[in-house]
């Protein structure tokens, strides 16, 4: 029996992850930016609760991808892409907490 090799949980996990930073994205955007009246708090909270959540996983995600590919089992390109969709997410963690005091 074959053992599955670590780069390819990379690739089967890479496209759900960017999926769903995506959709934190759209829906962060859309709780701060085009709804942000209409909502109960509880639904913004949850929402930036969630969007922080996936900026953690994101992250680890990130670090893994980062080693497969010093192993040279991933493209930097990979790695470049993810990092640009995962790390803004922190930024924006960071100015919303400073925004909150």
């Amino acid at each position: 029996m074959q053992q599955p090799t670590p780069g390819g949980a990379i690739t089967r996990w890479r496209l759900p992850l960017r999926l769903a930073v995506v959709v934190m994205w759209l829906t962060i955007v859309s709780v701060v930016w085009l709804l942000p009246r209409s909502l109960p708090k509880s639904i913004s909270m949850t929402a930036f609760w969630l969007f922080t959540a996936t900026a953690i996983v994101g992250f680890v995600f990130l670090l893994f991808e980062i080693a497969e590919a010093s192993r040279k089992r991933t493209a930097i390109a990979e790695v470049v892409l993810d990092a640009l969709l995962v790390l803004p997410m922190f930024a924006f963690w960071f100015i919303a907490w400073v925004a909150s005091y």
